[in-house]
């Protein structure tokens, strides 16, 4: 068995599980040579522990200094998520780019086509002690990742080469940051907000909200918008988990959060946090505004199908809305306002150089280029992923200015000029650990239809901090 940690529906996000590894599972590999191939094919095997990384030092600190006697081109190895067409073509042509300007170092890269399955895949290289260069961090394990010793600390490199932390978004630097140690530099980005259908708003005579409506708006509007009878209905079936930064912000604007500041204990038992909870099971289960309040069954993507008006999602929504052609006219709001606020949660994924890596010094110089402005700008442009720098985020607007609002949601925060302020999350260590409590007393209980969301964060609430607790020491 391996643990697989698999992407929730329509999100770039991540989750574990464990299932059985399958001798046809296969990365997809770029320009290879035999080194690659043995050093990519080490096998699957158990999860990286602690104590297998003992000897690298918590933190996984380094000098900066590898060396090589080769006197060709120093080869290295990269390992990074990428689906098939677009990403894969887009972080080929990066690599082009990167051979084209020097000759020093040659990057022989395997692609894992599914996002979900690669930290998993990860963890067992460098089980089987096949460190790659440079690796993909989500912001979802990185920490574990850090704490773990499997991590170098970036600081010192940046310090070296004069790159400042404010080069980059702030809330995704603190995103990647362990016990004060930088151990991924950010790579994309993407901030939420919630998309409305303009023609379902207009039909039913509702007022377009704006970054000041509430969340008793939200459930107002719900209501109004919901006709099973046609087919139509407010949202899908929405359940908060500490699993997206997402969820975090909607915690926060009802005065709640899951963790303390110093993720040393939850805060799922207060006050704000049972509200929000409550509310999203009371959309479902009371005000039966979801299809699967009614068993409604439907294809593909529900907001781009018409089913329901309104979708919790970052700036790919938009993208897969012009791409796909679809014709309704849409537009983008920040989450509504509770007695906390409201915020822009913002999520990234970022490039790491693993503390066993043989070339960190040569890995270093491909994060920088990937992570510079000239790149960081081109992925912006393509709208499809958000740059992780503010130099670049303007990029990601489109020049028709459509939707009206997507600027004020997707860019403007990123560039702390936006009227509600960017928010981040930093996850736990032992976040698999949170999930399975979260799945026992929440989705086996709450959303399943038992109780209520405070009986559900006071049974939680303990084992949350026991979990805290044993990440801590």
């Amino acid at each position: 068995m391996i643990t697989q940690i698999v992407p929730r529906e329509g999100r770039e996000e991540y989750r574990e599980r464990s299932v059985p590894m399958r001798e046809t599972e296969r990365p997809v590999l770029g320009p290879v040579t035999r080194r690659t191939m043995l050093r990519a094919g080490a096998g699957a095997g158990a999860a990286l522990g602690a104590a297998g990384l003992a000897a690298c030092g918590a933190g996984g600190t380094s000098s900066g200094t590898s060396q090589t006697d080769t006197k060709g081109p120093v080869e290295i190895f990269f390992t990074l998520p990428g689906s098939a067409g677009l990403e894969q073509d887009l972080y080929t042509g990066f690599m082009n780019d990167f051979h084209a300007r020097q000759n020093k170092i040659k990057v022989n890269y395997v692609f894992e086509p599914n996002f979900g399955d690669y930290p998993a895949k990860l963890r067992a290289l460098l089980a089987a002690d096949t460190w790659p260069d440079i690796a993909h961090q989500h912001l979802s394990v990185v920490q574990d990742f850090a704490n773990q010793g499997a991590l170098t600390e970036l600081k010192p490199y940046m310090n070296r080469d004069k790159i400042s932390e404010k080069d980059f978004i702030p809330v995704l630097i603190e995103e990647f940051t362990h016990k004060g140690k930088l151990m991924a530099i950010p790579k994309d980005s993407a901030a939420f907000g919630v998309h409305y259908n303009k023609e379902m708003f207009d039909k039913a005579g509702i007022k377009y909200p704006t970054e000041t409506w509430t969340w008793d708006d939200f459930i107002g509007i719900c209501q109004r918008l919901t006709k099973p009878d046609q087919g139509q209905f407010a949202i899908t079936t929405q359940r908060p988990a500490p699993d997206s930064e997402n969820w975090e912000a909607v915690l926060r604007s009802f005065g709640g959060s899951w963790y303390n500041k110093e993720l040393t204990k939850s805060n799922i038992d207060n006050s704000g946090s049972i509200d929000a909870l409550q509310l999203f099971h009371d959309l479902e289960f009371r005000h039966r505004v979801t299809p699967s309040a009614y068993k409604f069954q439907f294809t593909g993507d529900a907001w781009r199908g018409g089913v329901v008006a309104m979708a919790f999602g970052h700036h790919s929504t938009t993208y897969f809305h012009r791409t796909e052609k679809r014709e309704f006219k849409f537009d983008v709001v920040p989450i509504p306002r509770g007695k906390g606020g409201n915020f822009i949660a913002v999520g990234a994924s970022g490039y790491a150089l693993p503390s066993k890596a043989k070339y960190k010094d040569q890995g270093w110089e491909l994060l920088k280029f990937l992570t510079a402005k000239e790149v960081q700008a081109k992925i912006a442009s393509g709208h499809r992923w958000g740059p992780s720098r503010p130099d670049s985020i303007d990029n990601l607007a489109w020049e028709d200015n459509i939707p009206e609002h997507f600027k004020d949601v997707h860019v403007e925060p990123l560039k702390g000029k936006g009227k509600v302020p960017p928010m981040g999350f930093v996850f736990p260590v032992g976040q698999l650990d949170i999930m399975q409590v979260y799945k026992e007393e929440f989705t086996d209980k709450l959303w399943a239809g038992t109780g209520t969301a405070r009986d559900a964060a006071l049974a939680a609430k303990p084992r949350f901090d026991a979990v805290l607790a044993r990440s801590a020491k």
